[in-house]
This record gives C-alpha cells, structure tokens and sequence, in this order.
C-alpha cells in the first residue's frame, strides 16, 4: 500500500507540472535538461525496482527503468546512471522530472535502516489492583494505558504500588541482545575426603534482572513484529542457611552453607504491532521480600517500538542544478560523475552513563520510544547535569576501523580465593583467579558503502558498586573449629546487542537500576551512545602568514643536496650515475656531484634545484624515488576534570587531526601530563615502548606455605604496529596501550583452617586502563586514542575525573649520505 501511494503522488505531480499536458498542433519546444547528482540510501535500486506486481520476475534493470517504473518520465534527451560502489544516483532531465527524483530519494532516505527498542518495567502492586489490570488488558491488542496507569500510581506512596525493576534494549531485527544488572554472588561447593577434611570451591552466581530478546520486524508495508524473549528476576539477594549434614564415622556434624535463590522468570514468544505494549508475566514474590499473607503481586510489562535511523548529516538530496544543454555523451557524464576513491573512514564513538532520579529517566526513555534519534534526550540530560540533577558514571571514547573491533577497559583486578583444601596431615592449600570490576567496552562497527550510518556490535559491562568481601563459615567433621574463608562478591551491570546508528546519530543504548547502591532516593544508570564516521584527510594547515612585503620565489638555481631512490640497476654497469645523467642533458659543472649508494639504493645528488627536478623526473619513471621512511608515533596520557575532557570528546568526534585540540588541553593549567611514549619503526614492524615496575602477587599458596608469584608489569606500556597505505604517507595502524592509573595496592584476606589456624593472604589488585584499536592515521595528525575513569585512588570515587590518552604520528624519509670518495662509491 506505501509504494502505490508513493507512485500516486508522483503521477500526481508530473500531472500538476504539466507531464499530462496533450500535444500541440506546433512543433513542441526542446525541454531545457538539468543534471543533479542525488546521494541515495543504501540499496537504493533494491528499493526503486519494487515492483506492485508479485508475478514480475526479478530482472537486471537500468536505473532509468526503474525510475519510470515510479512514473518519472525521460523524454528525449533526458537519461540517468546508478554509481553502486558510492550510492550516488545522476540524473539528466527537466527541473520538474528532477523534483520528482528528489521527493523518490528522500521517501528512500526515510525508510532505510530501523532499530529496535525495547523497554520492559515490573511493578509490585496489591493483588487486587494487578489483578484488574490483568483483566483489562487481557481483552486489548496493547496495555499501554494500564502501563501509564501503573506508572502515575507508583508516584503515589499511598497507592502502594512501586517499580522492581527496569530494562531498555535497542538492537537490530534478527539481533540478538541481553541486558543484566546483576550482583554475582560468591557460591562455594564443598566436599569431603576419607578422613572428613573440606575441600572447597568457589564460583559466581548472579542474581538480579537479566533481559534476552530476539525480535525481528517485517517490510515497511507490514508493521507486525515478531518478538522472542525472556525476563529473569530475582527478588533479593540469596540468603545463607546453614544446614547440618551427620557424619557416621566420627558422629561430628558437617555444617556446609546453603544459599536460597529466590527467582521469577517469563519467557515468551510473540507477534506485536510496532508500539504495542504487553504484559509478560505476573508472579507472587516469595517469602523474604513481602510478609508471607500480604497479597501483592509483581507484573512485568514490555513495549516494543521500530524506529527509523535518522540520517542526521545528510544534506538535502539533490546538489544544485546544471545546466547541460551542451551535447555529451552518457559515457562521457558518467566518467564526470564518477566519484574518486573516498578517502579511508573510521567510526568514532563517544559513550556517557549518568545517573539520574528514576523519574526524570523514565519519561526521558518514553520520549526515546518515538524519537528517530536521541540527541535531544542527551541535550535534556547534559541540562540537568548543569543544574546538578545528573551526574556521570562513566565516558568513554573509542575509535575503530570498518569491520575490526576496538576495546577500552579501566577496572580493577582482584584476586580471589577460588580453591581451598588440605593435604594429608591437614595443612590448607589455597588458589586463586583474577577478577575484574569496573568499566569495558568492546565495539565493532561496520561503516555502510554511503558513509551515512553504522551498524555496531555493542559489548559494554560496568561495575555499579565496589566489590564485597565476606568471610564464609562452616564445621567440617574431622575439627571442632569452625572453618572460615573468604569470597568476594561483585556488582555488574552488562548489556550486549547490535543495532544500526545514523552517522552523528545518538541513541540511548540502555537502561539500568543499579545494584549494590545504599538505601535511598530512587535512581537509574542510562547509556547513551553517539557515532561519527570520519573521513581521514590530511591534518588540517595552520592559517598563512600574512606577510608585509613580497614573499620572493625559490631561486631555480639554489644549490641543494638530495637522496632519490634508484633501480637496483642503475649503476650496475659501466657507466657511472653521473654519466647516465649527462646522458639525459643534465650537466655537471664544478660544485656538481652524484654518487650511487648501494646501500638503499640511493643517488646522493648535489646540484642546482632545477637541476635536481630534473634528475628526479627521470629516475621517478617507473621508479619509487622516495627514500625510507622512518615513523614517529608519540602517547601522551593526560588526566583532566571529567568536564573538560567530555567538551573535548564533543569537539574532536568529526575531526581527522586532534592535534590543536590536545595541545590546547596539554596547555590548560587544570591539566596533568601522566606519561609520554616514544616509538619509532618502519612499515609492517611491531614495536613496544614500556616504562613499568615489575610487581609480583600470590597466585597460590600450599603446604609448608609453599607459594606461586605471578610477575605483572605496571606503568605505562605501549605497542604499534604500522602498515603504510597505498598513498605513502596514511598508515594504518593497530594500537594497544596499557596504563596503570594507580600503584599495585595489597589486601589482607585471612583464614581460618580446620586446625584453628589463621592464615593471612597478602592479594594484590591493580588498575589497568587498557585501549586497543586499529586505526587510520595521516602523517602529521593525531588521535585521541581513549577516555577512561581511572580507579584505585580515593579521589577517582569521589571526584568527576577523566584520563584520556592521544596518539601523533609523524613520516619522516631517512637520508643515506655517502661519506667514501666517488670513485669507491661507483665501485671503481
């Protein structure tokens, strides 16, 4: 129905601007031919070939067919040509045919990619209110009425009906996402041996909301959406029983903890209306969290709603108007209208989670399910963070090449007691694994053939409180003495989806109540997500000097001195370098020399410039004539107030050189410079620069307090790997930087053993910052190559502070000068 309403209004049109006109008696007049150059979506003849007819086989069609399938005419003269590898569509006809191809286009822009949006919310309500919402709804394609009704009740203590829990999602259609919020909680398993001595073994069990789906949509023309998922949650955290076990040999009881999990789960799969909102699940909680006789129930809504991506950068359609009355050829206006190689792109990503009263962020996400793009819901957050409503949690900036993925972490690693036994004689025997907590964010995008959107792989975990020590205790039948070991548990929040985003497009990423927080006012985490595909051109040029007289030009006779590459047989043979160039007219007065190098291949000439330009000119046929190349990458750390790194995210996010921007950040006084990485190397080498104390830990401990260390290296290490492009100067470059934002800093875990014997366990954390990217890099420019929160230091928890580290790259060609007299340099 869409398409032939589209092709109505289009026949409609040319008939208004006189396309219908009958002919006259009279010669009619030649049509004045116009010729624009229209930026179309992606597959756009996928979507200019449909065709009404179902019985119509699928054919290769011109694009001039498939545009008069639409109903734009081509009279003489008038032809068009579909560029595939650049999505740009010309088109040579009438002003009026042209602004029906413009309205086409822009039709095609607006239906291209969607995202999904998903947003579930559970309540906890009295029985008898759940329960006449349930009927109500039950009778209805959507329940958003009993949603908002829900909603409004649960800003009214007296209405007794409050929020569990929330989730919001974007992903893709046929993309799988989850979403969690989740306190993985320390779980020991225990056994016995032969003579009633423990052996114990931790693991983690999480406990909170989680939120998988899988929800693909139909055509445009066929809004249903078909919609998998499944909610998890867990009303409170496990408590701890203790339970007794008899032991029959020694008659003295084994007590091992046991951990009760309560939990509620729906899992459903079902068709929904874009925008349709359904209840999908109502359970009683258990025992623990309500009294036993209370009658209150939990109810779990879940809205789904499929918004186009906005393509927030893109100009209007057509370019403007030509006039092409000239006789050309439609070869010839399409070797006009090829577009040269584009220059290489990268996507840049800048990542926010606030957090914010639950209030002000659940209106804010009902906006988000009708907005094409989210950049006004951030405007809205960025004004209450000014007001000190909001605060952030974590920032991020990342960039990457199309197709390869890029990750950014800054936590802190613990080391946790993960095996406790004994040997024959009772002495304990304790192992550990490291386990991380903070901030990682792993992305993977892939840059469409028109540069207008991306489509990102998202894999974002964040810790929302520190991790908790607790000791764990139990009787073991062989010892009276009670056995004590500790665990640690940790706070998680951890989406993972795919979604399509618009070039300079921002979208609310997800929704989270966070675990582990104190009592208080109610609040939510949100994730916003923005994107830019750059172009990677040259730096941009300082403004020209402006000079009061005249600037002379550069004297054509100027001696000067120059190393050219030259083919390996150049002066293989009889003739000297210097010959071969007297051969070609170039002449050698007194001053004059040239001397082959057979290290490098290189002719060190001296003479006059144009003299030079000349020797260059020939030897540059079929030949490489530039020297060596030596690359220069420099890191600086820097750490900042998170207010002015975040301007700086904002400022540098469509730029391809970031260097005014770092030096003006290297020169603010609020500024501190952590640390400098120096590394030169040549294309296709790896090379490292590390400046670190290598730190030893406990990685075990056995009987007679035998002991395993584990060394890690902590400061600042860095490592490139360049690859010089096709044009001799860009470089294409992996990147990895490790920098520890604070000292190794050492805990005390004690134990206790089935002897009563305290042990204490120096474990030590460290806080790595780590960025690995592949990135495109021009000579002369330089990239901010990460943003992270440090952690490890008081400060970094109480104060809004940044680190961010940049990257500059410099090509510098290596000289080889011939110190040995000629006659040894030609091998004579």
């Amino acid at each position: 129905m869409k398409d032939a309403h589209v092709r109505c209004l289009l026949l409609a049109g040319w008939m208004l601007m006189g396309g219908y006109a009958p002919a006259a008696e009279s010669s009619p007049p030649v049509p004045t031919m116009q010729r624009r150059l229209y930026e179309t979506p992606l597959n756009f003849l996928s979507f200019a070939g449909h065709r009404t007819d179902p019985q119509t086989p699928l054919q290769r069609r011109t694009s001039q067919e498939m545009l008069e399938d639409w109903g734009i005419p081509f009279p003489a003269g008038a032809w068009s040509r579909f560029h595939e590898s650049s999505n740009r569509l010309v088109v040579v006809n009438t002003p009026e045919n042209l602004a029906l191809v413009a309205q086409l286009v822009e039709e095609q822009i607006q239906m291209g990619p969607r995202t999904l949006v998903t947003h579930a919310t559970v309540f906890e309500g009295p029985g008898k209110l759940i329960r006449k919402i349930n009927a109500a709804a039950s009778r209805k394609m959507s329940a958003i009425s009993e949603l908002e009704s829900l909603l409004a009740q649960s800003q009214r203590p007296e209405a007794g009906v409050r929020v569990v829990a929330d989730a919001w999602l974007e992903s893709g259609s046929g993309t799988y996402g989850s979403t969690e919020t989740v306190r993985k909680q320390a779980k020991a398993g225990m056994s016995l041996d032969d003579a009633g001595r423990p052996a114990l073994t931790v693991d983690w069990h999480p406990t909170g909301l989680r939120l998988e789906m899988e929800a693909a949509f139909g055509a445009w023309s066929r809004p249903e959406i078909t919609l998998s998922t499944k909610l998890n949650l867990h009303p409170a955290p496990p408590p701890m029983r203790p339970r007794s076990v008899g032991d029959p040999l020694g008659g003295t009881p084994w007590q091992p903890p046991t951990a009760e999990v309560r939990s509620v789960a729906f899992s459903s799969g079902m068709s929904l209306f874009n925008g349709d909102t359904k209840i999908l699940g109502i359970a009683k909680p258990d025992v623990g969290l309500s009294a036993e006789n209370a009658d209150l129930l939990w109810i779990a809504f879940i809205t789904v709603r499929a918004q186009p991506v906005a393509m927030v950068k893109i100009a209007p359609p057509a370019a403007p108007p030509e006039q092409a009355t000239e006789a050309r050829t439609p070869a010839e206006e399409a070797r006009e209208a090829d577009i040269q190689s584009p220059p290489p792109r990268t996507a840049f990503f800048t990542l926010h989670t606030v957090q914010a009263p639950a209030p002000f962020l659940r209106a804010l996400a009902a906006k988000g399910t009708t907005a094409s793009d989210h950049a006004a819901l951030w405007r809205e957050v960025e004004t209450a963070a000014a007001r000190g409503e909001v605060s952030f949690i974590d920032s991020h900036s990342l960039e990457a090449q199309s197709g390869h993925k890029a990750e950014i972490s800054a936590v802190r690693e613990c080391a946790c007691p993960t095996t406790f036994d004994s040997d024959g004689k009772g002495r304990p025997a304790v192992e550990f694994e490291r386990h991380s907590s903070g901030s990682r964010l792993s992305l993977e995008p892939l840059i469409s053939a028109d540069a207008h959107s991306i489509t990102v792989a998202v894999d974002y975990e964040l810790g929302t409180a520190p991790p908790e020590q607790r000791l764990q205790e139990f009787h073991a039948p062989a010892s009276e003495n009670k056995v004590e070991f500790p665990r640690t548990d940790f706070h998680a929040a951890h989406v993972q989806t795919g979604f399509t985003l618009a070039d300079g497009g921002t979208r609310l990423l997800t929704l989270w109540k966070p675990t582990g927080q104190a009592a208080g006012e109610e609040v939510l985490w949100a994730t916003f997500l923005h994107g830019d595909v750059v172009a990677q051109t040259q730096p941009r040029k300082d403004p020209p000097v402006h000079f009061s007289g005249t600037v002379p030009l550069p004297d054509e006779k100027e001696w000067i001195t120059r190393a050219l590459r030259v083919p390996p047989d150049m002066a293989g043979g009889a003739k000297t370098a210097q010959q071969i160039l007297e051969e070609v007219g170039i002449a050698f007065p007194t001053g004059a020399s040239a001397h082959f190098n057979p290290r490098g291949n290189l002719l060190i000439m001296r003479h006059q410039r144009n003299q030079v330009e000349m020797a260059e000119a020939f030897i540059g046929v079929g030949c490489d004539s530039s020297p060596p190349l030596a690359l220069v990458f420099t890191t600086h750390v820097v750490q900042a107030p998170g207010a002015l790194i975040r301007r700086l995210m904002a400022e540098v996010s469509t730029h391809s050189d970031h260097r005014p921007e770092m030096e003006r950040l290297l020169a603010a006084v609020e500024v501190k410079h952590l640390g400098t990485s120096h590394i030169e190397t040549r294309s296709g080498f790896s090379a490292t620069s590390e400046a670190v104390v290598e730190h030893t830990a406990l990685s075990s401990l056995g009987p007679n307090l035998d002991h395993g260390q584990d060394m890690r290296k902590t400061g600042f290490l860095m490592e490139v790997q360049p690859q010089v492009m096709s044009d001799g100067s860009t470089v294409d470059l992996t990147a990895a930087a490790e920098f520890h934002t604070a000292e190794p800093k050492e805990n005390r875990a004690a134990l206790v053993d089935t002897q009563g014997r305290r042990l204490e366990l120096p474990l030590t954390d460290y806080h790595p910052a780590k960025t690995t990217a592949r990135l495109v890099l021009p000579d002369g420019s330089a990239r901010l190559l990460g943003v992270w929160r440090p952690t490890g230091k008081p400060e970094f928890e109480s104060a809004d502070i940044l680190q961010a580290a940049f990257i500059t790259y410099d090509r510098i060609p290596v000289l080889v000068y011939e110190s040995a007299p000629a006659e040894k340099a030609e091998g004579k």
